[in-house]
């Protein structure tokens, strides 16, 4: 018999909002000196496919008058062919980029994700665009670190518990005690209170003609790294560094453009699984929060880190994430035809939109098994999240060895590609400039 899983509720918004703006994917690429064998490759996608049931999903869309979309799980899936590209140059990859990860993606096929490998002289480079909504960047590294241990022969370890039980949101979430149900219902209030100061947009320079995004990536070395943890202010992490910066360079970048921006607001994913299998379970599991700094906030870096460090502290964290999981879970009960339709009646994709972050951060940490074809680690990893709407930049940062990775997107249209690349090392001098 055919195994469905209803769309939780953070799915099922994903979709609805992708459906009013630009596709939701993830990027995430694996690079090393060596040569990938396609074969083997196919091979080890398949296996890992087989191991994790979402992985071979495809959406199944319900009428307008029922309630839920259904993934629909495969299993019988079909071994994937995987292109592999010739790229001699940074400029072909460039436009290599834009082509694999712009087109909207068709989660109506099984698997819900496309692998292809970036064939250059120093070493391949394996691409993997992933649909967001079917998982999320640690289901992604979940699901890579799968592909990649069966690549090198290693035994899949056993799932932590049955996938259904794994998604039952609702119930995990469900509040413990009266104040935390009080502190979560104020997360609708203390949102629409927020939204009274509009966020700034990313002043647009570009004459790009084409669509899509265009990506650029950066590494902070070990060193940099280091100095940039030791000028943490007492109470920040480098994820409060990594917003704080970002706000700073599109203050600046926007100053550049006779542009102004008071309030930046950051969209950051918080990763709802439980401590115990907290990078586990290949699905989409997260909430998110709005960080804002406002220009008052960002005098310096510390200063601006402190201001984030405010509203991300762990437990305001938590309660704000399950708050807006809360807000979703009033909408669910609609029928498909209401919800499908509510991104365009809010208004949730324009410009002008009070509710829509100015860029998109996320921040990967420091995995404990990176997925590597070859080695201990690759010598690159490469993230970014999508781009939507008015958020027309999104940030990624993993720690890769004892450097950090990170990796900026950006919609052509608002930013060429010259133009990205300026942005992303702006956000580098931020961080690393004392």
């Amino acid at each position: 018999m055919t195994q469905t899983l209803p769309l939780t509720c953070g799915e099922e918004t994903l979709l609805h909002l992708e459906s009013a703006s630009d596709p939701w994917n993830m990027q995430m690429e694996i690079g090393d000196t060596q040569r990938i064998d396609p074969t083997e490759l196919e091979a080890a996608v398949h296996a890992a496919c087989m191991a994790h049931p979402i992985a071979r999903s495809r959406l199944v869309v319900a009428a307008a008058h029922q309630r839920f979309d259904h993934w629909e799980i495969v299993d019988d899936l079909k071994r994937m062919s995987i292109p592999v590209v010739d790229c001699p140059d940074d400029a072909t990859l460039a436009r290599l980029r834009t082509d694999f990860y712009s087109p909207p993606f068709p989660v109506h096929e099984a698997p819900p994700f496309r692998v292809q490998v970036a064939r250059r002289p120093h070493g391949d480079l394996v691409q993997f665009n992933a649909a967001h909504a079917a998982m999320d960047g640690i289901g992604m590294l979940r699901l890579l670190r799968s592909i990649t241990d069966a690549y090198r022969g290693k035994p899949e370890p056993p799932s932590p518990l049955p996938l259904e039980e794994a998604r039952d949101l609702k119930r995990r979430l469900r509040p413990k005690s009266f104040s935390e149900r009080a502190a979560r219902a104020l997360e609708g209030g203390r949102q629409l209170k927020d939204a009274a100061i509009r966020p700034a947009r990313v002043a647009p320079d570009t004459t790009d003609s084409r669509t899509g995004s265009g990506f650029a990536h950066r590494t902070i070395e070990a060193e940099q790294l280091a100095e940039l943890n030791a000028r943490r202010p007492e109470g920040t992490t480098v994820n409060d560094m990594l917003i704080g910066a970002v706000g700073i360079a599109i203050e600046e970048w926007n100053r550049q453009h006779n542009d102004d921006a008071n309030k930046v607001m950051a969209f950051m994913p918080v990763n709802l699984r439980p401590a115990e299998w907290s990078t586990d379970v290949v699905s989409y599991m997260v909430s998110s929060v709005s960080v804002s700094t406002m220009r008052r906030d960002r005098i310096d870096l510390a200063s601006a880190a402190k201001a984030v460090a405010e509203q991300t502290a762990p437990i305001r964290r938590e309660v704000r994430a399950r708050g807006a999981q809360d807000l979703l879970q009033l909408i669910s009960p609609l029928p498909l035809g209401a919800k499908r339709r509510m991104p365009r009646l809010l208004g949730l994709t324009g410009n002008r939109s009070r509710f829509v972050d100015t860029v998109v951060v996320s921040n990967l940490g420091r995995p404990k098994d990176l997925a590597s074809f070859f080695g201990d680690h690759p010598s690159e990893f490469y993230v970014t999240p999508p781009v939507w709407g008015a958020a027309a930049v999104s940030v990624a940062a993993i720690a890769v060895g004892s450097t950090l990775s990170l990796g900026l997107r950006h919609r052509l249209s608002t930013l060429g590609e010259a133009a990205g690349n300026r942005l992303a090392d702006l956000l580098v001098a931020t961080l690393t400039e004392r």
